[in-house]
């Protein structure tokens, strides 16, 4: 796990809000959000087809591309968010 000391708020949103993550190739992933909506992140190259990634392509990647990072256990969890379930699941098989 990489460490990270100073979290923004994509992070926490990254680690708070429903987001459910579903590789569908090779470092090729959909995220889903609670509202219906969904992107494309493609982990190799740190793109997603968000707003966000598109517009102010943030430093360190959207809250989508971060969330697929908390997911495979290479980013930090910020400490006291409400974790989404889905992660905390995702990062207990990991650590199984």
């Amino acid at each position: 796990m990489s460490v990270q000391i100073d979290f923004d708020e994509r992070d926490v949103r990254a680690a708070g809000e429903y987001l459910f993550v579903d590789e569908t190739a090779l470092d090729l992933y959909h995220v889903y959000s609670e509202d219906g909506r969904q992107h494309l992140v493609d982990f190799r190259t740190g793109m997603c087809t968000c707003e966000d990634a598109q517009y102010r392509t943030p430093e360190d990647g959207c809250k989508h591309y971060r969330r697929v990072e908390m997911q495979l256990g290479q980013r930090s969890i910020p400490p006291g968010v409400h974790v989404d379930p889905l992660l905390e699941a995702a990062r207990e098989a990991i650590d199984a």
